[in-house]
């Protein structure tokens, strides 16, 4: 088959459409905003490299901080589940929000993946079902039993959001939180829990990302307000600048090379959100 091979299956059993398979790629893309996954990817090195550097400074004291690893390949390839995890549930929370969604959709954003019929809803809500188990599941490799039972509750929150966002308190909540949540189980994997480093560079950071993250969402409930388009390039652009948080905080533990690789995973936020809108 070539790269002009086309597909037709079923979108609710009502109607069938064809689809070029780069059409169905970018189809796919828009229903996981793909293009916003660096995000994660900022959010997850910030947690390992805060826990870490709490279990160093805590169980070595603050004259073994500069003992702490600054390669970023080590933390990519001690969190590489973690990353995979992260990233499923990520894109799980988005597709199944569009599963959910899809009605609605269908008389505000026709042109989304399901209404317009490039993706069936079925499938969507099975691939969307398999990547939030899946992600949590590979969570268990860590030796701490609580991070993928961190990873459980995420998961939770992230499908109450897509089940009750309409209700939009719940939502206002639920989001900042999931946010907060990744940074946290990422911490969890990296070093212990409770004390005054770990409220500071653990649960302040989770706490700043949550407020910054609850503020995209108050902006993104103004979509249909105004210019859509001005409004959704300045959701775009917030959530484009979500890594820089995570590269400041990195920063002020003396991480610079993961301060950096945050700041790679802004610009490239930005640079993929010219192929796929970030919303």
């Amino acid at each position: 088959m070539g790269p002009q091979t086309r597909y037709a299956f079923d979108v609710d059993e009502t109607k069938a459409v064809t689809l070029t398979i780069g059409d169905r790629a970018r189809a796919w893309l828009e229903l996981s905003r793909g293009s916003n996954l660096p995000t994660v990817w900022s959010n997850v090195l910030h947690g390992m490299g805060a826990g870490h550097y709490v279990l160093i400074a805590t169980h070595g004291g603050p004259e073994y901080v500069e003992t702490m690893t600054r390669n970023p390949l080590w933390y990519l390839d001690q969190g590489f589940m973690l990353l995979v995890g992260m990233s499923f549930i990520y894109v799980a929370g988005m597709v199944l929000n569009d599963v959910f969604d899809a009605k609605d959709d269908a008389i505000h954003r026709p042109a989304r993946p399901i209404p317009s019929g490039r993706v069936s809803r079925v499938r969507a809500g099975a691939v969307g079902a398999l990547l939030l188990t899946t992600g949590v599941a590979v969570t268990a490799v860590y030796r701490c039993a609580a991070v993928p039972v961190l990873a459980g509750f995420l998961a939770l929150c992230v499908l109450a959001y897509d089940l009750l966002h309409r209700v939009k308190l719940l939502g206002y909540l639920l989001m900042p939180l999931c946010r907060a949540l990744v940074v946290m189980t990422a911490a969890l994997a990296f070093g212990p829990t409770g004390g005054g480093l770990w409220l500071l560079h653990v649960g302040g950071a989770a706490a700043v990302l949550a407020i910054y993250t609850a503020a995209i969402t108050l902006t993104a409930w103004a979509e249909h307000r105004g210019d859509p388009r001005r409004k959704q390039r300045t959701v775009a652009g917030m959530i484009a600048g979500m890594p820089l948080i995570d590269a400041a905080f990195l920063a002020w533990i003396g991480h610079w090379p993961l301060a950096a690789a945050s700041v790679g995973c802004a610009v490239l936020t930005a640079i993929w959100q010219r192929r796929v809108p970030g919303t």
